[in-house]
């Protein structure tokens, strides 16, 4: 029923191969006249100040991952992928290692490790009741590393304190790919007049 389709995270080759697939697909259940586009995820540090806490500049944000040794926590229910936002950032920023976390593993994240072997990459915040955030927080703590990567939604800087660490936080935006800007932008007039036009006659 969708009058278009957009493919998110098509951030490099195999991404946009896959979202090639993905298309291939949905042309058998979409519309035949239903557009379809591909959209990346922009990403770009922010950090602050351990001391002041006041906000660093994205320069001085980056500089607290490249060459670095980080932990990164992404968002554990989008993991399909074994990382998120915040490994990409990292590995873009060229972080010169990216910790391990599940000989570090405290609580409850003991068993979402074992349950859930690909995530070997990243650390999971599967949730954010307090004995989650708890047992997060104490695996950071235990984790060698010199920078806290964050690419959950949610502002876990907020509900944990890594204690020395340095943190980071992977802000993501979406952007549609540059050859489909202008059929994007034109498919969202198409909407817009739709919509303007049926409820400015209703009025």
């Amino acid at each position: 029923m969708a009058d278009m389709v957009l493919i998110t995270n098509v951030n490099d080759l195999p991404g946009i191969q896959q979202a090639h697939g993905h298309a291939t697909k949905l042309r058998r259940i979409t519309k035949v006249a239903a557009p379809i586009f591909y959209g990346t995820s922009v990403i770009t540090p922010e950090a602050k100040d351990q001391r002041t806490g006041e906000p660093l500049t994205t320069t001085e944000a980056a500089a607290l991952v490249e060459d670095k040794r980080v932990v990164v926590v992404d968002d554990g229910p989008t993991l399909t992928m074994a990382y998120g936002a915040g490994y990409v950032m990292a590995k873009n920023l060229g972080a010169d290692e990216i910790e391990d976390p599940r000989p570090f593993a405290k609580g409850s994240l003991v068993e979402t490790f074992k349950k859930f072997p690909h995530t070997k990459n990243v650390l999971p915040a599967m949730g954010y009741d307090d004995e989650q955030v708890h047992d997060l927080q104490e695996t950071i703590r235990a984790t060698k590393c010199d920078t806290v990567v964050i690419g959950t939604p949610i502002d876990l800087g907020a509900l944990i304190n890594p204690c020395d660490k340095a943190s980071v936080v992977a802000q993501y935006n979406l952007a549609v790919v540059p050859e489909h800007v202008e059929g994007f932008d034109k498919a969202l007039d198409s909407f817009y007049e739709r919509y303007y036009r049926t409820h400015h006659h209703a009025a």
